[in-house]
């Protein structure tokens, strides 16, 4: 089992997605929980260390961007905390890092209530949080509202999506939404298609009426809230994608484990410090279809995830 403990995991150094036991059978380790007790069983191999990106608030600072929130997007550009703002307004006082329960339903709120978000959803997410909090539904409804009202023009991006439904169902031509393109049952982001099979308005035995679409997993309900948190979920991965291939062309080292905002690489120890600089000038680079977005990035250096 190696020298490390009776449960470590070698990874393989400079592109492998697959690592190995000690036995010698290889696993898919894609995706294991953030702080599980099997990341932190991964070890780079002797003369090596793991290096993990990731891009900060993401989302939120696209979502921000493209709904024209220049309020929002100076504090990003600031480079200040961005949970404390919407904490200390809902909680009545200065919130700080130290307080860790309220900040955590400040991240809640910067990064939950932006695609529209209901009391409900609002009080499931606070509790399920990296720091738990538990708040009534009133309290949940009060975030919504206090959200909506500090963010009117996300708001009303989201009304500008719902109202593109019916294009996306059907357009004699291509429109331009953003840095998007919508067309009939597609929208694409540099060329790349995220798609609406059979979409149309439904209604249904109880008499509701909707949008919605087939999945694989069978019909999905579509409105404004749900485009936007499609679409910047969509541009997120783009432009994940397009820093992991400068980072790749600019340095020939391949990550070893992917998530949809961040990245892993196994570096040998002399090449660790250019390495992660290139990974921070790559992963905080503005897209040329997102010009002048701050954008930031997490980076952490060790012998495990």
């Amino acid at each position: 089992m190696g020298d490390r403990g009776t449960m470590c995991v070698y990874l393989s150094y400079a592109g492998a997605h697959t690592t190995r036991w000690s036995g010698g059978d290889s696993v898919n380790w894609q995706n294991f929980k953030r702080g599980s007790l099997i990341r932190k069983a991964m070890y780079a191999p002797s003369g090596h260390k793991i290096v993990k990106a990731d891009k900060a608030q993401i989302e939120c600072r696209i979502l921000e961007h493209v709904a024209g929130e220049e309020e929002g997007i100076e504090e990003f550009r600031r480079g200040g905390d961005p949970y404390v703002g919407l904490a200390s307004k809902f909680y009545g006082f200065e919130v700080t890092r130290e307080n860790k329960e309220e900040r955590q339903f400040g991240k809640v709120m910067r990064l939950q209530c932006g695609f529209g978000a209901g009391g409900d959803s609002i009080v499931r997410a606070a509790k399920r949080a990296a720091v738990p909090v538990v708040i009534t539904s009133a309290q949940g409804l009060e975030a919504r509202d206090l959200y909506r009202s500090q963010k009117p023009r996300v708001v009303a991006y989201w009304k500008q999506a719902g109202r593109l439904i019916s294009t996306i169902s059907g357009t004699n031509q291509p429109i331009e939404w953003g840095p998007l393109v919508v067309d009939t049952g597609v929208i694409r982001c540099q060329g790349i298609p995220i798609w609406y099979p059979e979409l149309h308005y439904h209604r249904d035995e109880e008499g509701d009426e909707y949008w919605r679409y087939r999945s694989r997993r069978g019909w999905v309900k579509l409105y404004g809230g749900k485009l936007c948190e499609n679409v910047v979920q969509f541009m997120s991965r783009v432009d994940m994608g397009q820093s992991l291939l400068r980072i790749k062309s600019r340095t020939e080292i391949l990550p070893v484990q992917l998530e949809h905002d961040a990245a892993v690489w196994v570096v040998k120890d002399d090449l660790v410090e250019p390495f992660v600089k290139v990974v921070n000038d790559e992963m905080t680079r503005s897209p040329t279809w997102l010009p002048g977005i701050p954008l930031a990035c997490e980076i952490s250096v060790g012998e495990t995830m």
